[in-house]
């Protein structure tokens, strides 16, 4: 039995098909940068924060109370300003009495400062919004400083990372859209070609791309290997023919 067909010119799409990481636009192991004990957790593992948002919190209770002791010190020499001042104007007190009472104002001052700035580097707060994975700490325990405490990523939208080689370099630009998909998935969503790096690889002759993903819908990871898709030029005019109307001789290298 013959079967025949009648073949018509076809436009196929140029496209590079590729392997990519994706990537976290923000990420950070978030730590502590005074030592002390955990205090209070305001948020569970795996939720999602917004910038600014406090998540863990050490024991400031010394620093506060030592902090209340410096505002009432500052409290104390602002007055002691306003008094010396009409007597100042009088001259009825010498200018190194006034200029003291200045500096014992300003040290005040200082020392405030500088205690709630103790107290604000004793909480955690999300430096963006994302999400959290699992905390690495516990009420009640103790922590050095600098210890990490809780990671923190932001995946909508996500980074695609891969490589083309350098010949594809003159047929892409940043913008165009760039199909992406998991391994796994036959479903694609479409992202958006927003970086080339400016240097070829020297070894390998390729090129590193990065593709902005929305992920709205959270499926891809930091991490996650995908497969992208790349038009790499305007479609072209072919003559398709089913794949089984081409076969190889037994023997030798002849195409029927």
């Amino acid at each position: 039995a013959v079967t025949t067909i009648i073949t018509k010119s076809e436009q196929w799409p140029q496209t590079y098909e590729g392997i990519g990481t994706a990537r976290a636009p923000q990420g950070a192991i978030l730590s502590v940068e005074e030592p002390g004990t955990v205090s209070k957790i305001h948020v569970e593992s795996g939720a999602e924060v917004q910038a600014g948002q406090l998540l863990v919190e050490l024991d400031t209770s010394v620093e506060e109370a030592q902090l209340d002791g410096a505002k009432a010190r500052l409290v104390l020499a602002r007055y002691e300003i306003e008094r010396l001042k009409p007597l100042r104007d009088r001259k009825a007190i010498s200018k190194s009495n006034f200029d003291q009472a200045e500096a014992e104002l300003r040290s005040a001052d200082a020392q405030a400062k500088s205690l709630s700035a103790l107290i604000t580097r004793k909480r955690v707060v999300a430096p963006f919004s994302g999400t959290v994975g699992i905390r690495q700490v516990n009420l009640g325990e103790y922590v050095a400083a600098g210890r990490g405490i809780i990671p923190l990523f932001s995946s909508r939208p996500i980074f695609v990372d891969f490589t083309v080689p350098q010949v594809l370099l003159g047929t892409i630009k940043v913008g165009q859209p760039v199909e992406v998909s998991l391994s796994e998935s036959t479903t694609t969503t479409t992202g958006k070609l927003t970086a080339i790096d400016p240097q070829v690889n020297e070894r390998t002759r390729n090129i590193a791309l990065q593709v902005t993903v929305p992920n709205e819908d959270g499926k891809l990871r930091p991490g996650m290997f995908v497969r992208v898709s790349l038009e790499r030029g305007a479609p072209i005019d072919v003559i398709a023919l089913p794949a089984s109307s081409v076969s190889y001789a037994p023997y030798g290298d002849t195409v029927w």
